[in-house]
């Protein structure tokens, strides 16, 4: 009896280690109305073009912003540079693409008062042709036109 109860032990606690890994696998593929839901499951190419405007002045965003020894998600290409791309494979939440991580990327600053290097005037945006106030949280979607104006 000894020897059953030892087996059936073992099998109580695999089931249990298996069951809970693939439970809170379960839970981790679920939005759940979280802060950072899931946006795609099997990765996303998508693409939003960039405008900068600095005191009337255009800026253009550089090539191949995000590429090089490590190619980043968020990214630009030597052709259309004004054009982000994000290319992610597998899970992909909303916080992967929020406009301030191509910022972090670039390695530039962008808030309410600062774009790029230029801080303590005023940012506006527009996305689309719309006026926006979320400037580095906006979630970038596929064929936004994303404005950036500093004055």
């Amino acid at each position: 009896m000894k020897k059953y109860t030892w087996l059936f032990g073992v099998i109580a606690v695999a089931l249990l280690l298996f069951g809970g890994s693939w439970f809170s696998g379960r839970l981790a593929d679920k939005d759940g109305g979280s802060e950072n839901p899931i946006i795609a499951k099997k990765g996303l190419h998508w693409h939003s073009k960039l405008s900068l405007t600095a005191r009337g002045e255009n800026v253009v965003v550089p090539p191949n912003i995000g590429l090089g020894a490590v190619h980043n998600p968020i990214h630009t290409h030597d052709e259309e540079s004004d054009v982000i791309h994000m290319e992610f494979e597998g899970i992909v939440r909303q916080d992967n693409v929020r406009l301030k991580e191509f910022f972090k990327v670039w390695n530039k600053q962008l808030s309410a008062a600062c774009l790029l290097d230029e801080c303590g005037g005023v940012v506006t945006m527009r996305v689309n042709g719309a006026t926006s106030t979320e400037f580095g949280e906006h979630v970038m979607g596929d064929g936004e036109r994303i404005e950036l104006f500093y004055e």
